[in-house]
Parts: structure tokens; sequence; C-alpha cells
């Protein structure tokens, strides 16, 4: 964590091995203990997707 006071996070994924055209990556909403659902998707920020060479991938709702 860079700036811990920021509370916020860079996070890298890199998905190996998928042959199909689409990969759907989804984000839970709820927390482990917690029976409320939580809005942590509307506080991601800065997300790109782009290929193995770098080629960014165009992005749907």
């Amino acid at each position: 964590m860079g700036e811990p006071t920021s509370h916020v996070l860079r996070v890298a994924l890199r998905a190996d091995g998928f042959e199909d055209e689409a990969l759907d990556l989804k984000m839970p909403v709820w927390m482990p203990g917690y029976y409320g659902l939580q809005k942590y998707p509307e506080n991601v920020q800065d997300f790109r997707a782009a290929d193995g060479a770098g080629n960014p991938h165009p992005q749907r709702p």
C-alpha cells in the first residue's frame, strides 16, 4: 500500500490461458460476516483492461 492514509490500493490482475472471446470479471457486493450489501464497485477508479501487448480492450458497462 503506497499511501495507507489515502485508503487507495493499486491492483493488477493478469489472466492467462483463456481462449474465449470475452472474460467477465465481477466484484462481490458483500463482506463475509456482514449481511448488508455494499457499494464497492462505485469506488473503483481508473479501471483499464489490456491484452498482453498493452493494447486496450473495450469495456462493457
